[in-house]
């Protein structure tokens, strides 16, 4: 198998060794020229003291096996595995999460325990979502009597420095991003409608980015929750095949406001979360009604949306996730290996259909009776 080693240092060079060793034709490309070439004669000098300690037999072939490339595209042509060696950077390597809260309707019976408004029952799942790996990071289930920015701070107190977080405007509470801020976290909401803000400096803007602005809280109490600078930015956002005007307030000053609006979209996804979970793993119909047992079947619904995912993972489904969770339903029944049969699923192909041949479709001999009318008297 060829593998492609994307940096060539002290890390790189080692991953060339071990796969080189194990037999594998390996391509090694940096972003300085001159660093691929000190790296192949740095190679050399550990693998002779390799060979000293008695750990490879080979070192002329393990060498001819390790070749650097000029450009990224050669290396990456035809690998069959990448590894990635560059050097750390935080700024780049950010997680970004989204914050969000569904409603879990229940049966009068849980009334008791889960009022929600005069003649309903129902309960909250809170919940902050790592987009990247689409998994919940910190999830909070409770009744639905409360506010959502009541459990912001719970839901964010495991972010750090550089992390990037989106939610409605129903976690705009001033205070709570001045704490975001404070510990060096990056946040992209939208600012309720009722906000007054004064303008500190317009930024330039092109294109579909109507507004560029840094502002300042101007209400009295505001002003005091958060003392420092915003970015405001309005733009014209595609949703559901129509663009709309929408406003987004961050603490970023760095990113183009472009960014700021496609990560706002990456919010969504949490949406499409809560649908997922509802509709795969049964969370609209509940077995119990007391609060133990209703938040037992949330717990059990989101550890099976984990085994479920990582299931996917590892037989590499690329169907959708609805017709998976279906299939492992329906499979559990079935003395067969389930990691096998997803493996397989949907390898075969379109099925076949029979195409005419250009020729008339007569049987032999038949050919003359084609043109008499059939079924009238001649």
């Amino acid at each position: 198998m060829n593998i492609a080693v994307v940096g060539s240092g002290l890390v790189g060079q080692a991953w060339a060794i071990v796969f080189a060793r194990g037999g594998h034709a390996v391509r090694m490309w940096d972003g300085d020229p001159q660093a691929v070439v000190r790296a192949q004669s740095l190679i050399a000098s550990q693998v002779a003291d390799l060979q000293r300690a008695g750990l490879i037999d080979d070192p002329e072939g393990l060498q001819a096996r390790i070749h650097g490339c000029a450009t990224l595209e050669d290396a990456l042509e035809g690998a069959g595995y990448v590894q990635e060696s560059l050097p750390e950077k935080v700024e780049i390597k950010r997680e970004i999460f989204a914050m969000d809260s569904t409603t879990l309707q229940l049966t009068l019976a849980s009334i008791d325990w889960a009022r929600h408004r005069r003649k309903k029952a129902a309960a909250k799942c809170h919940m902050r979502l790592n987009i990247g790996s689409f998994l919940p990071t910190f999830t909070v289930v409770e009744d639905a009597a409360h506010h959502d920015s009541v459990r912001a701070d719970v839901l964010c107190a495991g972010m750090v420095t550089g992390d990037v977080l989106l939610a409605d405007r129903a976690y705009v509470d001033l205070e709570f991003l001045a704490s975001l801020n404070a510990r060096g976290v990056f946040f992209v909401l939208r600012p309720k409608s009722n906000m007054l803000f004064d303008t500190v400096k317009k930024l330039p803007c092109t294109g579909k980015i109507l507004r560029d602005e840094l502002v300042r809280p101007a209400g009295v109490d505001t002003a005091k929750d958060y003392s420092g600078v915003l970015r405001m930015v309005t733009a014209l956002v595609e949703v559901d095949g129509k663009e709309r005007e929408m406003t987004f307030i961050t603490n970023n000053t760095k990113w183009s406001a472009r960014t700021i609006a496609e990560l706002y979209r990456a919010r969504w996804s949490i949406e499409l979360f809560f649908k997922e979970i509802k509709q795969t793993l049964q969370l609209r119909d509940f077995v119990g009604t007391n609060e133990k047992a209703v938040k037992w079947q949330v717990w059990t619904g989101l550890i099976a949306h984990l085994l479920l995912r990582f299931l996917r993972h590892v037989s590499r489904w690329g169907h959708s996730f609805s017709r998976f969770a279906g299939l492992v339903r329906s499979a559990l029944w079935v003395k067969t290996c389930l990691l096998e049969l997803l493996r397989y699923y949907g390898t075969e192909g379109a099925p076949h259909r029979p195409v005419l041949s250009a020729k008339d479709p007569y049987l032999p001999g038949f050919a003359e009776f084609c043109s008499s009318p059939m079924g009238q008297h001649l």
